[in-house]
Formats: structure tokens, sequence, C-alpha cells
């Protein structure tokens, strides 16, 4: 029962931006619970195991690089 609150909590917690009128909570969420899960990914692989990656680095470049390319298209338009 006293691990059962904690976790009820936290449950609470991330279903609160659900409720919100506004889809902006939603999204910061969304993002900040992907960072998260990026996050516990690296150290999982940084710090258990010590294995260096490269990969988390590949999205994060190709993710800058295709903004970058949708900016300006954006910006030209």
């Amino acid at each position: 029962m006293i691990r059962a609150l904690p976790v009820a909590a936290c449950c609470l917690l991330l279903l609160a931006p659900a409720l919100s009128p506004s889809d902006f909570y939603v999204n910061v969420a969304t993002q900040i619970l992907i960072a998260a899960i990026f996050a516990m990914s690296l150290n999982l692989l940084m710090g258990h195991t010590g294995i260096p990656s490269l990969g988390h680095a590949a999205y994060f470049g190709a993710g800058a690089y295709t903004m970058a390319l949708l900016s300006l298209r954006v910006v030209e338009n």
C-alpha cells in the first residue's frame, strides 16, 4: 500500500496535461517524455554498459538537418 500511493500520484500527474483544454500542455508533456526516454536509453548505453552510442547523435543530426532544410523552404515561400 505504501508503494501504491506514489505510483498513483505519478500516474495522475502524467494524465493531468490530457485534461487541459489547450493542446499546448499535451505537446509539452509529449516532448518531455520523449526526451526522458532518449536520456534513459543513453544512460543505459553509456552509463551501465559503457558502450559509446553514435546512433543517438545521428538522430539529433538528422532532425536538425531536416529542420534547417524545412525552415529554408518555409522562409522562401
